[in-house]
């Protein structure tokens, strides 16, 4: 059976409609049983700058029905989308994964399609052109021409600016201080919205240091993309034991050169450079646990060798696990770090 959850008013950018500030609207998921099984909810902070959170756990498949396509006035669009769970085929964006779009539409309404057995956990940030232009002030020429042309442009144009990364730590950090945050009333908001635009921020610095490859000039077909998307799925699932190269383009039907080059247009990045990305991100999780040590870490990441996991470690975020750890603790208790359990190895 299929879950189906209808939005009765989709709220959208060219709508005539005046939603009141920072009064979250939610609606439940309710299964055939009469149970709980997940929400959506929005919440515009500021006007212009609205926030949607879809956080399902899914035994069914699930439509969400956000009102019919139809026709509409263009008009500019910008969404910063974080998938923190699940798959987003709709979209075809992998978990861990985020990105920045641009673009002219000229429509309103869907259907989204989410697939049973998943937990789905997405985080969206819609920022009107205008304020998002007061963000970036005089330094709009640090942003990359395709966006700059379309906030500068003031007709429809067929230009779709599309930026897909890996969503770091940090992002994930504040994602998680807004669903616990632990104020109330004005407190509460002001909180979300500074976390709405450290967000936005940090994605920013993504955009200005990965410029995005113009994929329609790239030589990919739409399947190869798909490949390149089902090699990041496999890499994820194998982060301890990762298949070589070779392996890993004979698991999704390409060849090593086209899957090293595609795999650098799609995710501005090498295999190498994504697998070790998440491998350490996910090291970072590890290290905030109590019941890892940094050589049981290490192991869980598949390092034969502590030190090598340590000094890959310091490559990535300029500290060793040891003194990742002792900040934690220093954050959460002054008097904890005096006394680090962990071995001596990764001191340099």
């Amino acid at each position: 059976m299929t879950l189906f959850l209808s939005v009765p008013e989709a709220r959208y950018p060219q709508s005539d409609q005046i939603h009141s500030l920072r009064q979250p609207w939610k609606i439940l998921l309710i299964d055939a049983a009469g149970k709980k099984c997940g929400y959506r909810q929005e919440v515009n902070l500021r006007p212009g700058l609205n926030v949607l959170i879809e956080d399902y756990t899914l035994q069914e498949d699930l439509i969400v029905d956000t009102g019919a396509d139809e026709p509409c006035d263009a008009y500019r669009y910008l969404e910063v989308s974080f998938m923190l769970s699940g798959h987003n085929r709709h979209e075809k964006l992998q978990p861990h994964h985020n990105f920045f779009l641009a673009e002219w539409q000229n429509s309103s309404g869907g259907q989204f399609h989410w697939q049973a057995g998943e937990r789905v956990l997405k985080f969206d940030i819609h920022i009107d052109p205008a304020l998002f232009e007061t963000f970036v002030g005089e330094q709009l020429d640090v942003l990359p021409p395709l966006l700059r042309r379309l906030l500068q442009n003031s007709q429809p144009i067929q230009d779709q600016f599309w930026h897909v990364q890996l969503t770091t730590s940090a992002m994930r950090s504040a994602i998680h201080q807004i669903l616990h945050c632990p104020y109330q009333g004005l407190t509460h908001w002001l909180f979300w919205e500074s976390k709405v635009i450290e967000l936005i921020a940090l994605r920013l610095d993504q955009v200005c240091q990965t410029l995005p490859v113009d994929l329609a000039s790239s030589g990919l077909h739409s399947e190869d993309i798909d490949r390149i998307h089902y090699a990041s799925d496999i890499l994820l699932q194998r982060l301890k034991n990762p298949p070589s190269l070779v392996e890993l383009a004979r698991l999704v039907g390409l060849n090593d050169h086209k899957l090293k080059q595609g795999f650098r247009q799609v995710f501005g990045t090498t295999v190498f450079g994504y697998l070790q990305t998440h491998r350490m991100e996910l090291a970072k999780q590890l290290l905030a646990e109590p019941t890892f040590n940094i050589a049981g870490v290490a192991q869980a990441m598949g390092y034969a060798s502590q030190s090598h996991f340590c000094h890959m470690f310091k490559q990535q975020f300029g500290m060793t696990p040891r003194h990742y750890r002792s900040s934690l603790r220093r954050l959460k208790n002054p008097d904890a770090a005096k006394k680090d359990p962990d071995t001596a190895n990764c001191n340099r």
